[in-house]
């Protein structure tokens, strides 16, 4: 069998796909922008058959863009318009890539993401249709058994009750994603410090949601956070213990010092509470916290002995989450 190596392109997906009657795709993750190239694909009124294998439905993966199940829905929805066969099958321990057309094929590193198809150091290597045979075949005997299939009902039912969540996260990313600008070492925008607005998002939403947006919305091209983050998600989840320390907070101003407070005992016991109990389905929680130790200072409840960066961060968390706290209460006019 002769192998034609080929670096990975968008145009090297859309021949293999071109004029298909079958559109067979193995791939753990997906991105929104691959995917609407393949529901342009099956729009062909030819189309018999759509299979996509990949991994199970998973809110952190959609948030962080590794899959695409909303799209994905409307792919198969498009294909079923053309009543084609549909099979949806995932499992956790996927890591092969197959891209099975009716005249070619594909197969390789390269996810059906734009970083697979276009930014990354990736490679395909193209079957050409006297030995695509081969490739089906592997497919079907080597990976299908591990796979399970999931239902179009069960995928819809994901999206539903998801969809507010990756909204914020969207959201938050449109934000950051305007022009910045750096002043004195910090990003800005619109004049405000993007942590700002990262914050008007946090004050308006659950624990749950909180725990989520935090961990999304600062990874990656889009860190511009840093480790604000975790004290972010700390205070928030403080304040809602102990609300009533947030007006005091918010009078002392800019220049509040938790060290010189009376509420620094209450800080201690919160931090304590956190680091030992397990909180059920916060899975990063205990991530979060461990950083938080690790950067504070021992008098703040932290790991670092006598010092630790953290300490005038933390301060201005405490502060700005009172100010919106209470703007969002309606009890300051402006910020």
């Amino acid at each position: 069998m002769t192998l034609e190596f080929k670096k990975p392109t968008l145009e090297i997906l859309n021949n293999v796909f071109s004029d298909s009657i079958n559109v067979d795709i193995v791939s753990p993750f997906y991105s929104r922008g691959c995917l609407r190239r393949i529901k342009n694909i099956v729009q062909n009124d030819e189309i018999k058959r759509f299979s996509f294998w990949t991994k199970p439905l998973d809110l952190k993966l959609w948030q962080k863009g590794f899959a695409a199940p909303d799209i994905l829905f409307k792919v198969v929805k498009e294909a079923l318009n053309r009543n084609a066969e549909i099979s949806i099958m995932v499992t956790n321990s996927l890591h092969a890539k197959l891209y099975l057309g009716h005249h070619l094929g594909a197969f390789g590193s390269s996810n059906l993401t734009i970083m697979g198809f276009s930014k990354g150091e990736e490679l395909l290597c193209i079957v050409k249709a006297n030995n695509l045979k081969k490739l089906e075949n592997f497919r079907i005997k080597h990976i299908k058994p591990s796979m399970e299939e999931l239902s179009i009902v069960d995928l819809e039912q994901f999206i539903n009750e998801n969809q507010d969540l990756v909204t914020i996260k969207n959201q938050i990313e449109d934000l950051i994603n305007q022009d910045l600008i750096k002043k004195d070492g910090a990003l800005f925008i619109n004049d405000i410090p993007s942590f700002e607005y990262f914050i008007r998002f946090i004050e308006t939403i659950d624990d749950e949601q909180a725990e989520y947006v935090v961990d999304v919305a600062t990874r990656g091209k889009n860190n511009l956070i840093g480790h604000y983050r975790a004290f972010y998600l700390a205070v928030h989840l403080f304040y809602n213990k102990y609300p009533e320390y947030i007006e005091s907070v918010f009078e002392k101003g800019s220049l509040f010092s938790l060290s010189k407070s009376d509420i620094k005992e209450y800080w201690i016991k919160f931090m304590d509470s956190r680091n030992l109990k397990k909180i059920k389905n916060f899975k990063n929680y205990n991530y979060t916290y461990k950083n938080i130790h690790n950067y504070l200072p021992d008098y703040l409840g932290g790991k670092q002995i006598g010092g630790g960066g953290g300490a005038g961060n933390l301060n201005r968390c405490l502060y700005f989450v009172a100010t919106f706290r209470l703007f969002l209460e309606g009890k300051i006019d402006d910020l």
